[in-house]
């Protein structure tokens, strides 16, 4: 299922891009474990063209392209000794969601300091069993230049929100009219 991004326009694919930029410039792009090697070379081409006129849904097809991401993965098994896995089907769509959803609120908090606009939580991606958690953030206005600056450094608006960093959160932000914000827990 998509994001539902509602400021998905110019301005905010501008921001975007610039956000991209200094995360390269700063040596912060998050690259998977799950890429392989050929996915790393082209990880940043295919993020940068979903930023200019794709979304999540283009950046996670052209992921699933043959030989991007590893088919398997070690992980600890609860004895301690590692294990090869499968890596998940939806490897690729978790991927793209969570790295173009965080350079879309980031560059939305760019676009509403330079329109003087306060923006709010909302769940982006329907879930079929919501956290608590999230459910619990839903409607919160922050402050988006607080926000922009942690996600630079933290990488996720539940970070930033004191929920639990789990894959799939499926939240986002809006603009709204209003300028008043409350701080993050």
């Amino acid at each position: 299922m998509a994001l539902q991004l509602f400021h998905l326009d110019k301005t905010t694919r501008k921001y975007m891009l610039e956000e991209l930029v200094y995360d390269m410039m700063n040596a912060k792009v998050y690259y998977s474990a799950r890429l392989t090697n050929l996915g790393i070379n082209k990880y940043l081409l295919l993020l940068r063209q979903a930023c200019e006129s794709g979304d999540e849904k283009t950046l996670a097809r052209e992921l699933a392209q043959t030989g991007l991401m590893k088919r398997k993965e070690k992980r600890r098994h609860r004895s301690g000794a590692f294990i090869e896995v499968k890596v998940p089907k939806n490897a690729c769509e978790l991927l793209a969601d969570g790295e173009f959803n965080k350079l879309y609120i980031r560059g939305l908090c760019r676009v509403a300091i330079e329109e003087g606009k306060a923006i709010e939580v909302y769940r982006a991606k329907n879930a079929d069993f919501p956290r608590e958690q999230s459910n619990a953030v839903i409607g919160k206005r922050l402050d988006p230049e607080q926000l922009l600056e942690a996600l630079r450094n933290q990488n996720y608006l539940a970070t930033f929100l004191g929920i639990h960093p789990s894959v799939n959160v499926g939240l986002s932000i809006r603009l709204v009219k209003e300028t008043k914000y409350l701080q993050a827990s």
